[in-house]
């Protein structure tokens, strides 16, 4: 169905009986990195995390004085309000992002399945996508850390920065 993965560069082999590593935790969700995730920090970053994912984020048209005028119907629109990823809904996904970036200060909305490799078009539909840990800085690219649900863990891989939307916190 994609023509383009992030894993494999190529197109989605064909589906096995290998059902990949497995571990008593969901591997894709955020883990927090200052250690104790039942502070007050973690219900405040929570609460702001809940919050900006009830808020609908859409693919929309603007017209030439930026206002809308209609939603897109597109792959893209479908990861941001049904499914980003097997793994989560479109809101999910918002909470993912927003609750990673408070804990790890900056991190990057990796396209994964694409219709072409976005490494050599600027135009391509974007299937699903996830959230990733920024885990070094190069002039034109980032290395993530990235779930692969293909086989149920987290790579580190280098990606151009043109193809991945970096979120940095604000605060």
């Amino acid at each position: 169905k994609h023509a383009w993965n992030a894993f494999l560069n190529r197109d989605p082999t064909s589906s096995r009986q290998y059902f990949g590593s497995s571990t008593y935790y969901r591997p894709d969700r955020p883990r927090f990195s200052r250690g104790n995730e039942r502070s007050i920090v973690t219900s405040v970053y929570n609460r702001i995390a809940l919050d900006v994912a009830a808020i609908n984020i859409q693919h929309t048209r603007l017209d030439e004085d930026g206002r809308f005028t209609e939603t897109i119907n597109s792959p893209l629109n479908n990861c941001l309000t049904l499914e980003a990823n097997i793994d989560q809904s479109g809101r999910a996904f918002i909470q993912d992002i927003v609750m990673s970036m408070l804990d790890e200060g900056c991190v990057a909305i990796v396209p994964v399945d694409t219709d072409i490799n976005p490494k050599v078009s600027n135009s391509y539909d974007i299937y699903t996508m996830r959230t990733a840990k920024i885990i070094e800085w190069m002039p034109k690219h980032v290395r993530v850390k990235l779930y692969n649900d293909r086989k149920g863990e987290k790579e580190d891989i280098i990606l151009p920065k043109s193809m991945v939307a970096i979120v940095e916190n604000p605060l």
